[in-house]
């Protein structure tokens, strides 16, 4: 697999523009893909007075969690998991944005120095050959895949294409995504993305998109406008 985590891959194409959300984001996206975290969906009633359960995700420990190797980028979210069995979105944002307040150079103390000393990345902002190689690779990668699926081929390159760029596979379009959940079997591939589970049932794309996880998630806006949710409201219907 390639050695670019999904935030690194982030940073090096994005070093200008890039924030310390967006990367904790993929960071995150990139633990439950690798089964490291895992989400249950379940109904449940969020206010006494309710007459119907609302659909919540609740995220724990996944099957390689004890077994995890994990990236300095990775520690913050990985040791959220240690002691608690489980955690709703509302609370991981919560620690996160304390994390970001206690930590608000994350970006460059952290990820940068993680490139840096992978020799991808020097003086913050612009990547090495060796970092420009990686990015290559992965973008190579990415519209191979998206090249193949649009031609419905799931041979042997698909294969070597989706080894290539990983668990950077989130980079792909929605739609090619939901393609490979539906008619890929991903036993011929180097690392464990059951990704018909997780658009089905245990995981969703859109649990990660922009708009759900970061504009909403990590603000420090006051959410109380939005009555009723685990947002403070306007996400009572929602999956949150």
């Amino acid at each position: 697999m390639n050695a670019l985590r999904p935030y690194h891959y982030h940073y090096l194409i994005n070093p200008f523009t890039c924030s310390a959300e967006d990367l904790l984001k993929y960071a995150f996206q990139d633990l439950c893909l690798r089964h490291i975290l895992t989400i249950e969906n379940r109904l449940v009633f969020l206010n006494k007075n309710d007459t119907r359960p609302s659909l919540r995700a609740f995220f724990k420990q996944g099957e390689n969690y004890n077994s995890a190797v994990v990236s300095e980028g990775e520690v913050f979210l990985y040791t959220m998991f240690s002691n608690y069995e489980e955690l709703r979105f509302y609370q991981i944002r919560n620690k996160i944005i304390s994390f970001l307040k206690s930590t608000p150079n994350f970006k460059t103390e952290c990820v940068y120095k993680e490139l840096y000393n992978k020799n991808h990345c020097r003086l913050k902002y612009y990547s090495t050959k060796n970092g420009h190689y990686k990015m290559y690779k992965i973008n190579y990668g990415l519209s191979k895949i998206e090249e193949l699926i649009t031609i419905n081929s799931f041979d042997t390159s698909l294969n070597y294409y989706l080894n290539a760029v990983g668990t950077n596979v989130i980079f792909l379009k929605p739609s090619t995504l939901n393609l490979l959940a539906n008619n890929y079997d991903f036993k011929e591939v180097n690392f464990n993305l059951d990704l018909k589970n997780w658009s089905s049932n245990s995981f969703r794309f859109d649990y990660f998109n922009t708009e759900s996880f970061t504009d909403f998630s990590f603000s420090t806006t006051d959410f109380d406008g939005f009555d009723g949710g685990d947002f403070g409201g306007a996400g009572a219907g929602t999956d949150w």
